[in-house]
């Protein structure tokens, strides 16, 4: 239910899909400050062009199944966990 009345269907719903991805980003910012990377990574992953876009949920739950092990001066070991 909206007060404008003046203003076009689509418009409204636009602005609605606006409010979800703010919501989002709130949602995660509460939930763990850590995820900054995140959004830069989801940000770069859907510039890149491959036609499919992500969600910062959808990357943070496909990083939380790697872990890294520092094996030297800038190397990093990378493992994940399947299921």
């Amino acid at each position: 239910m909206t007060s404008e009345l003046e203003t076009r269907d689509a418009d409204i719903i636009d602005i609605y899909h606006g409010l979800l991805k703010i919501e989002e980003t709130f949602r995660i910012s509460k939930s763990d400050l850590r995820t900054r990377p995140a959004w830069v990574l989801k940000l770069r992953m859907n510039r890149a062009g491959s036609g499919r876009t992500f969600t910062t949920f959808e990357l943070l739950d496909s990083l939380r199944k790697y872990t890294c092990s520092h094996v030297g001066e800038n190397v990093y070991n990378f493992i994940t966990w399947t299921t």
